[in-house]
């Protein structure tokens, strides 16, 4: 009779159970519900980060307008070029007396600021496939008509 327990095991055991049971319903660090996500950065810290993206526009700008081919490197350039300009152009609303709108524009500054620094890291290092992408292609071309590069989805 090995395969029994005795009394004491089968209390240890129990408490355990219990334990865990508990664990899974409360977990330790549970954030409180109601804040929904991380609150929005500073007004100071969102035109930091504003002029972060101005660097990077200026960067891959230039990137983009010396390289004559079609090559990776010059789609890439176009690619970020267009993420930092359009993320300049939505963040008119830093300092708007609706909260909820300048908490959005401060959050789209620092999320895309994050995701462009790594995209530009990667696509400086010769990296063919950006993790930012998120398993999509670059979408950029030069167009033959104006000779202008051109983004697309």
């Amino acid at each position: 009779m090995l395969w029994m327990l005795n009394c004491k095991e089968l209390a240890v055991f129990g408490i355990i159970f219990v334990l865990l049971l508990v664990l899974a319903l409360f977990p330790l660090n549970s954030q409180d519900k109601s804040s929904g996500s991380q609150p929005a950065c500073s007004l100071k810290e969102a035109k930091n980060y504003l002029g972060t993206l101005r660097e990077i526009r200026r960067v891959e700008l230039w990137r983009r307008d010396c390289n004559l081919g079609d090559d990776l490197a010059t789609r890439q350039a176009a690619w970020l070029f267009a993420k930092a300009d359009w993320t300049l152009r939505q963040a008119t609303n830093l300092e708007s007396t609706d909260i909820q709108k300048a908490e959005k524009a401060r959050n789209l500054v620092k999320s895309m600021t994050v995701l462009l620094l790594r995209s530009t890291f990667q696509s400086r290092q010769g990296w063919a496939d950006l993790l930012e992408e998120d398993g999509s292609r670059l979408r950029a071309y030069k167009s033959d008509i104006d000779g202008l590069w051109q983004t697309y989805a």
